[in-house]
Formats: C-alpha cells, structure tokens, sequence
C-alpha cells in the first residue's frame, strides 16, 4: 500500500533506485524469453509508479539443485542485460557473471538454490557496486573487501 507513494516521491538529491531481484522458480517450464518479457513488465510497472526512480534487475544466480537448468538461467540474463541496455536501466550481475572462474556453491546455501548468508552480502555488494557506477568492482570472489571499506552487517 505504501509502494506507490513512496516510488512516486521525486527526490531532489538522489534519485530513489529501486532493485528488482527475481527468482527462477518457473524457469524449468518456462520459455527464457517469457520469463524475461515478464520481468521487463514488472520493471515497466514499477517504473510507471515511480517515474522518477532508476531500477537495477539483478540478474538470475545459477543454480546447484537442478543444473541443467543453468543454460536457461544464460539466457534470461543475456535477455535482461539487453533490455537493461535498451532500456535505460542498470543490469546487476550474477555472481558467477563477476567471478567467472568462481562457483555457484560460493554463494548458494546448502540446497544449492537461495542464496547464503554469504551470498546476500556478495548480492549486497553488486547492488552497491552498480547503482554507484563505480569504475572498479572493489571487492574480490575471496570476499576480502579493501581495507578502507566497512559495511554493515546484513
């Protein structure tokens, strides 16, 4: 209830960013092309509630329970990185998009589809990362944060 006046505030300072992070519960029997129309619809949406937010869509983290649904979790995020292009908003990437030499175990919990507590710091800090257009991603797959950086727990 409070969503739309809350998105339809328009902030002098900053503009309000608004981060869309989806999950992949009907990507086994769903086309990759429907799921990222419906994402593009839902950003739509909020965009229409608030005009003068910027919205960043994470994109889909590879999964560890069903694998060979990985090659479809690819695809919607190519969709959605186009689409973020074309469309004026910021596209965060999967862990395994930043550090492709990493694992998906690094961020996943114990069942290999949500994320761990250590993967919503990762996430965390790829949300910061693109909504501050940083030039340097500041933070290695090691989690070791430079030394003048501190952040609150999550």
């Amino acid at each position: 209830l409070l969503l739309p006046t809350a998105l339809g505030r328009q902030h002098t300072e900053h503009r309000l960013t608004i981060t869309l992070m989806v999950g992949t519960n009907n990507i086994e029997h769903d086309d990759p092309r429907r799921i990222s129309r419906e994402i593009n619809e839902c950003a739509t949406l909020v965009k229409r509630l608030g005009p003068h937010s910027h919205i960043a869509i994470c994109g889909l983290e590879y999964r560890l329970d069903k694998p060979h649904l990985n090659p479809k979790v690819y695809e919607v995020n190519q969709a959605l990185q186009y689409m973020c292009n074309n469309e004026g908003l910021s596209y965060v990437p999967s862990y395994m998009e930043q550090f492709p030499d990493s694992h998906p175990s690094d961020v996943l919990g114990r069942k290999g589809l949500h994320l761990s507590t250590w993967g919503k710091v990762q996430l965390q800090r790829r949300i910061n990362y693109t909504n501050h257009k940083q030039t340097n991603f500041p933070y290695s797959n090691t989690g070791q944060p430079p030394p003048e950086q501190t952040y609150r727990k999550v």
